[in-house]
């Protein structure tokens, strides 16, 4: 549902003026911890655990969201999300 809209920012922004498209793409990783945070209940009070399960999210599934091959592509080490 979300990933044709994120593509469609990349195709668009992404030519033209690639550096703006950084913050908004890991606003997007923001939110989806916002997100699992409220969501799972394990992960109500503690956000650097949130944070550490998004990142197992990103390196099983790469390929879930359209803007985590950007940002964190295949093979690089990832960093705090």
């Amino acid at each position: 549902m979300f990933n044709n809209h994120i593509r469609g920012w990349i195709n668009y922004y992404g030519r033209f003026y690639k550096s703006a498209l950084y913050p908004t793409l890991r606003r997007i990783d923001l939110i989806l911890a916002r997100w699992a945070h409220r969501k799972f209940k394990s992960l109500r009070r503690h956000k650097r655990r949130t944070y550490h399960w998004l990142s197992h999210i990103v390196r099983r599934q790469p390929d879930l969201f359209a803007h985590w091959r950007l940002l964190y592509g295949r093979g690089r080490a990832m960093g705090a999300v």
